[in-house]
């Protein structure tokens, strides 16, 4: 799944056109960009079974205009009709509706970041969350029905990532009418603690211990699973939460302060750590901890916490889902495994021990050459021609049952203080290091401010940091 696009003017949109659409080579027909949905969608020249899909929704989107849409049928219509013509114009197979959002850290009743962005919150933005429409709930269904009627002809695909905690799927989700129209549902199952709390608690605890309150009960995966048994995808987060002990105590539920551990060198977030991060510490002296209990490892170094997953945790997590009988596992996300393979000599060790648990494939490793697209309108035909690491694919684009417009925008350097005019990242003007994401909310553009590691600096034409 390719995270993420948006809801723009009640059509799904790209998030990022200039990452997400277009071609590195000058020559390809299309307007420059890298292409990124694209190359992921030509990974099917090496795994013929690989199902490509975008996922709509995430963080920073907010809720209310997902609600605006969503309760009228005429906006309905015409959202369902740009998914269409987003999937035929990318060869994609299908849509992932993640109508929720992760930077929710608000306190209803201390019910932590499970109330995210789902059917039935409110938010604009990245505002705080709180209880919106409950009509949601049957409007959601209605356009998951909608969408499933005009998925079928085209055989594409439908599914739908939801929350694992039991308050927000009581409010959001009626789930026999949704697993009649999704071809599977991934759950969350991860984000159950967080350095919104004053005390320690792990991301994705299996179980919970007998004296806790009701809550931590039915925070763990296991509830998790049963509550939605029959109808799910287990969630298996590749990062860690974090704290920062408020004492030398630091067991599950020690007291913690501030908004969470430090931030790492590659994520750059207070509160959580890629376990690409998270290896390398451990392999600096983090001291390691198991619990019993709730089964899965946390390590601590001088003040700081980190409830993770690893390769035993994840296995025990497999267990119970082949025990229940889900339909497979989803991973959040591809990004933070180590995939350089610093930490025990082979890359992907997470994402590599589910695929060898569920379907006893761990390589080889596919040698995946930089792709190129080139666009013909004459006849249809498609052929592949490889060069110097690179391979390049001449197609016809697939004709839209509607016309479409596309805005082009010009957006000059800026000089001074940086300011956003459009949606994106961009390199900040003054300092180097620095760089910014621009994101849309509709009625107005918030900067986002990220800065790069000590000896680099951000390469605005690769989105990365570089030295």
């Amino acid at each position: 799944m390719y995270g993420f696009a948006k809801l723009q003017g009640d059509k799904i949109a790209l998030y990022d056109p200039d990452l997400d659409d277009g071609d590195e080579d000058w020559n390809s027909g299309l307007k420059w960009g890298h292409g990124m949905i694209r190359r992921m969608v030509n990974l099917r020249t090496y795994n013929p079974n690989l199902t490509t899909m975008i996922s709509l929704g995430g963080w920073n989107e907010g809720s209310d205009k997902y609600s605006m849409m969503v309760r009228d049928p005429a906006k309905r219509k015409v959202f369902i009709q740009s998914v269409l013509n987003l999937l035929a114009e990318f060869d994609l197979d299908g849509l992932d509706l993640d109508w929720y959002d992760d930077d929710s850290i608000f306190t209803l009743i201390n019910l932590i970041s499970l109330f995210r962005e789902y059917p039935a919150m409110q938010a604009s933005g990245d505002s705080d969350r709180k209880p919106g429409r409950t009509e949601d709930k049957e409007d959601y269904i209605n356009l998951l029905r909608e969408l499933h009627e005009a998925f079928r002809p085209h055989g594409y695909a439908l599914s739908a990532a939801v929350s694992a905690g039991k308050p927000t799927i009581d409010r959001a989700y009626n789930i026999p009418e949704m697993s009649k129209y999704l071809d599977f549902i991934n759950l969350m199952s991860y984000d159950y603690h967080g350095g919104w709390e004053n005390h320690t608690g792990h991301n994705a605890p299996l179980n919970s211990y007998n004296n806790a309150n009701e809550l931590d009960k039915e925070f763990t995966v296991t509830y998790s699973v049963e509550y939605w048994l029959n109808h799910g995808i287990l969630g298996i987060p590749l990062y860690g939460r974090t704290f920062t002990l408020a004492s030398s105590d630091h067991g599950i539920g020690a007291p913690a302060i501030g908004k969470g551990g430090a931030s790492g060198t590659i994520t750059r977030t207070i509160g959580m750590l890629g376990y690409n991060e998270i290896c390398t510490m451990i392999k600096q002296g983090w001291q390691l901890y198991r619990d019993e209990v709730e089964r899965i490892p946390y390590a601590v170094h001088a003040n700081q916490w980190i409830g993770y997953d690893d390769r035993e945790s994840i296995n025990e997590k497999l267990n119970l889902l082949m025990k229940k009988n889900l339909g497979g596992a989803m991973i959040w996300s591809i990004d933070t495994d180590d995939f350089v393979g610093n930490c025990v000599g082979i890359k992907y060790p997470l994402l590599r021990s589910i695929s060898k648990k569920l379907n006893n494939i761990d390589g080889p490793d596919p040698d995946i050459k930089r792709y190129h697209y080139h666009t013909s309108t004459a006849h249809p035909h498609t052929t592949v021609t490889h060069h110097d690491h690179e391979t390049t694919k001449h197609l016809t684009t697939r004709p839209h049952h509607d016309q479409t417009s596309t805005t082009t925008t010009t957006t000059m350097k800026p000089h001074g203080k940086f300011q956003c005019h459009q949606a994106g990242f961009f390199a900040d003007p003054e300092n180097p290091r620095k760089f910014h994401q621009c994101v849309d909310f509709g009625s107005y553009l918030k900067d986002y401010e990220f800065m790069c590691g000590d000896g680099t600096h951000y390469d605005e034409r690769l989105h990365v940091c570089v030295r």
